[in-house]
């Protein structure tokens, strides 16, 4: 029992250390306009940038730990706002049509299929 303990342990740690190098620090932001603008961006000094989508101006927010969220945004639901801080899966403003994903250099690999 103990060697199962000690042995769940050490890949608790080994997979929890990988998890730093999985942060991402440069994202792609499209945004579907006339013409469709995108770019890619790594993480302004500043941690905030305001783009302009369909509806106006949103504002992007990042902190310390390499998270992002849209702070605010002229959309009516106001639902990418309300998604809070990510750090690994995408933001979307549909009415806006806004979207952000982060850019990782490890590959992530969600399934394998044969």
């Amino acid at each position: 029992m103990a060697l199962l303990l000690a042995l769940s342990l050490v890949a608790w740690m080994i997979h929890s250390g990988n998890d730093k190098a999985k942060k991402p620090t440069t994202y792609r932001i499209k945004i579907f306009s006339s013409p469709e603008k995108v770019a890619e961006i790594t993480r302004p000094p500043e941690n905030r940038l305001t783009i302009t989508g369909k509806l106006g101006p949103a504002e992007i927010e990042w902190d310390v730990d390499g998270k992002v969220r849209i702070a605010s945004s002229t959309c009516p639901c106001k639902t990418c706002v309300n998604m809070g801080w990510v750090s690994d899966s995408s933001l979307i403003c549909v009415p806006n049509g806004i979207i952000i994903e982060p850019q990782s250099n490890v590959a992530l690999i969600d399934a394998v299929t044969r």
